[in-house]
Order: structure tokens, then C-alpha cells, then sequence
């Protein structure tokens, strides 16, 4: 995924790195095709033999990159995967119900704020749930988690709900974990006054800067 990204880290968890609350030492699922192996031979599909689905979206090459990566993954298991390209209101429609979810879907997320809530809340609380960030995922501990860490007030306290939230999640493994992308940003030495702003860094602040 490293290699298709560009520049860019694998994430640690659900968290990205850098922000309140991220544990750095989470133990994350990483490809390992033996265990794969191993524990599709305990189930109902030892042998594999189905096919599953990947959506998305159209123009991204990355994200196309990430699904053809887990094609060649899962051919190696005898399971097939059904590739789809598609634009971002039938992304969005599809994770409305667990009958239209795609069983991959590829999505970026961003924070919008300097603190945890604003990725733990949207992206796994079941009151989310048909949502394009948190399309099916349920846990009541979790819930319980996250409900706690937005009311607590002692920092202390706080950071350690969150840890127990993430290493729930990762135990629970709702997602593939995949990279925090390192911004590109190209610009001339006329531009003055620049600085660059992590949070909802898709946009740039335009104000301060000047042309000499």
C-alpha cells in the first residue's frame, strides 16, 4: 500500500498519528498470507471459491492501485474480487444499508479538528451507522467509549478511553488500516506568508499569503 500511496506512513489503528490520544504501540493486523491461509482453512470456505466486491472512487489511481493489491492477495487464497469504480453519491448511497455495501470500500478521512472525537464518533459509533464513514460497524463498548472520552475533562482519563477504544477496534478489525498520506504541496518562491495547517488540510488558508 506503501508503494501505491506515494509518500505517505502506514497508519497504527484508527487514530492518526499525531493527535491526541493515538497509541503509536497498538499491535495492528499486518498482511501475513499463512495466517490468512490458517484460518480460512477453519472455515466454512477452507478452500475459498467465492467472490467478493471492492468499490472506488472514480479518478483516484491510488485507491485503484490499493484494490488491484488486494486482488492479487486474495487470488492467492482462491477468492475472487470484483473491482468497481464509482462516482462519490453512489459510494455514499451504498453504504446506506448493509444489503448495498460493497464488502471493500476505499475511503479517505481527514480531521476536520485537533481531537479524536471528530474520527471516533463519526467513524465507529453505531449512530452512525448507513453512513459512508461508519456504513455497519456496532460495538456497545465502543459506544460506551466514545460517549465516555467526549465528556471527560481530566486529560489523563481521556487518553486512556481512547486507548482502550482503539485497541477494541483494532481487535474487532472493521477496517484495513492503510496510510496517512503526506501532503504535496508545489508552489513558487513569489508565494509569501504560507503555513502549512494539519487540520482539514485540504484546504489551504488563504488569507495570509502574498505574491512578491
Amino acid at each position: 500500500m506503501l508503494d501505491a500511496a506515494g509518500p505517505a506512513d502506514l497508519m497504527i489503528g484508527p487514530l492518526p498519528t499525531g493527535i491526541f490520544g493515538h497509541d503509536p504501540k497498538l499491535a495492528v493486523y499486518r498482511q501475513d498470507m499463512a495466517k490468512a491461509k490458517e484460518y480460512l482453512a477453519k472455515s466454512e470456505y477452507k478452500d475459498g471459491g467465492f467472490k467478493l466486491t471492492a468499490l472506488y472512487a472514480t479518478g483516484y489511481e491510488n485507491q485503484r492501485r490499493w484494490c488491484l493489491l488486494l486482488l492479487e492477495a486474495l487470488k492467492s487464497l482462491n477468492i475472487d474480487l470484483d473491482i468497481r469504480p464509482a462516482t462519490w453519491p453512489d459510494t455514499v448511497a451504498s453504504a446506506q444499508s448493509p444489503d448495498t455495501m460493497p464488502n471493500f470500500m476505499c475511503l479517505f478521512q481527514t480531521a476536520n479538528y485537533a481531537d479524536p472525537d471528530n474520527i471516533a464518533f463519526a467513524a465507529y459509533h453505531s449512530s452512525r451507522n448507513g453512513q459512508w464513514q461508519n456504513p455497519v460497524y456496532k460495538n456497545p463498548e465502543v459506544d460506551k467509549l466514545i460517549e465516555a472520552a467526549r465528556i471527560e475533562t481530566d486529560q489523563t482519563k481521556r487518553a486512556e478511553l481512547y486507548k482502550k477504544f482503539q485497541e477494541l477496534v483494532v481487535d474487532d478489525a472493521p477496517d484495513i488500516f492503510g496510510v496517512l498520506e503526506k501532503r504535496k504541496l508545489g508552489m513558487r518562491d513569489s508565494v509569501k506568508n504560507y503555513v502549512f495547517t494539519p487540520v482539514a488540510a485540504n484546504s489551504i488558508e488563504l488569507l495570509p499569503l502574498s505574491l512578491t
